[in-house]
């Protein structure tokens, strides 16, 4: 059995309800971390090599991309944290080696992307509110036109909670948030009237072999 699978058993048997993979996960990481210190120091890393990184405000290590090398600052790193969503500038010698049995059982949860065919219109005040009320507690979806070579993608991103999907790349543009640099869709061609069922990480991690 995997690592993740019998830690689940394990936390089965003593009743402990697992309502949060990922933190079994996070709990893990940093238990075997801590207990190598630095010799599972990741030196040298290359942009879109997946690290384990630590959070700047709580110090705990997460699954995280590098993104930035050179230009950060001197023997420092950014990198976007794979399962929150967040960027970090990190020291390189807190890098640590990303071992595979971390990646096996649960997917990143995080995914890095930008708007495609439109571009932010700099001194506009109010663009990033109207992004964040677009999308915040919303049904999405998005269509992915371009993907990085360091794993980001570049999307057209629509609201499916009104009668007609709504395209917030237009609505940038349409209210004058951001400039259109190519052609945007008219329509969105895929049906978003049915909502995604819920994901049980746990019953799929135990259920494997």
């Amino acid at each position: 059995k995997q690592w993740y699978q019998r830690r689940v058993r394990v936390l089965e048997h003593a009743q402990t309800e697992i309502d949060d993979p990922l933190s079994v996960l996070t709990e893990i990481m940093n238990d075997h971390y801590k207990y190598l210190g630095t010799r599972d120091t990741k030196h040298y890393p290359a942009i879109g090599e997946i690290v384990a990184a630590p959070d700047s405000n709580s110090g705990s290590y997460r699954r995280s991309r590098v993104v930035e090398t050179d230009e950060v600052g001197e023997k420092s790193v950014r990198v976007f944290h794979l399962d929150f969503g967040t960027f970090d500038t990190v020291k390189e010698n807190r890098l640590r080696l990303m071992h595979q049995k971390f990646l096996d059982d649960i997917p990143f949860l995080a995914q890095e992307m930008f708007l495609a065919d439109v571009q932010p219109l700099k001194d506009v005040e109010g663009g990033k509110e109207y992004f964040m009320e677009a999308i915040t507690d919303r049904w999405l979806v998005a269509k992915v036109v371009d993907r990085s070579r360091d794993g980001s993608m570049r999307v057209h991103l629509w609201n499916c909670e009104s009668e007609m999907p709504f395209s917030i790349n237009r609505g940038l543009v349409e209210n004058n948030f951001a400039a259109q640099v190519h052609e945007l869709p008219g329509e969105l061609t895929t049906d978003c009237s049915v909502y995604p069922s819920s994901i049980n990480y746990t019953q799929s991690a135990t259920s494997r072999n």
